[in-house]
């Protein structure tokens, strides 16, 4: 099943600018720092950017945010620490929905996400600095 690169772009746009591009079935983000991350809605993924540093951060964080998309249980735990408002659960699919109008791209959500910190530890491990010295 291809993934809802529209639900996923307001998570991405927490990084950056993100740009759907439905016709080709492409979402790719540009972060502030210069970083270039696509992806299309069967998963593959490419990167550039300034640093390698960087790419792997971007990418860290962009592929942490498919999987909090997906994976989301609706704990609403992200909710309390979102000071704009910006989250509410969507009582059809129980899962988390983020305004990204109102979203003040502090990423405190990401960082507090269960799924993020517990679910997926081995995104953490493949983008460790031990695994890419």
């Amino acid at each position: 099943m291809p993934l809802s690169l529209p639900r996923i772009k307001p998570f991405w746009e927490i990084f950056g600018k993100a740009d759907l591009d439905e016709e080709l079935g492409l979402l790719t983000l540009t972060t502030p720092a210069g970083e270039v991350v696509t992806m299309s809605a069967d998963g593959a993924i490419t990167a550039k950017g300034k640093t390698i540093k960087g790419v792997k951060t971007a990418l860290k964080n962009l592929v942490l945010e498919v999987f909090r998309t997906e994976d989301c249980t609706g704990c609403k735990v992200c909710l309390s620490h979102c000071t704009a408002n910006a989250l509410f659960i969507n009582p059809t699919t129980n899962q988390i929905e983020l305004l990204a109008e109102e979203c003040t791209h502090c990423a405190n959500c990401h960082y507090r996400c269960p799924v993020i910190k517990f679910g997926h530890r081995e995104i953490e491990e493949l983008f460790s600095e031990e695994n890419n010295s």
